[in-house]
């Protein structure tokens, strides 16, 4: 199914809570505490290995971002692209 963005837009905005209302995220077989054995279920009926243990996890979770570089490489101009893009340097 294919749609315009704005038509994208307007139908995920419809799942948006209005203020004062609350939206319940997860529950049932993907609700946090069920989501190991779920998660295991699955890999058991497809007959796949986990590649991490439930040990793991944690650290995942863990795991701090990348700094951002203090400084950042010069991006071109439109010239300088269109200089580059037809090869005459």
């Amino acid at each position: 199914m294919q749609c315009s963005l704005e038509s994208f837009i307007d139908r995920w905005a419809q799942h948006i809570p209005g203020r004062s209302q609350h939206a319940v995220r997860s529950f049932g077989l993907f609700a946090p505490r069920a989501l190991r054995q779920t998660s295991a279920a699955i890999f058991a009926i497809l007959g796949q290995e986990r590649i991490l243990a439930d040990d793991n996890w944690e650290k995942i979770a863990t795991i701090k971002r990348p700094k951002m570089p203090e400084t950042l490489p010069d991006i071109p101009s439109h010239e300088e692209m269109t200089i580059l893009g037809s090869g005459a340097v």
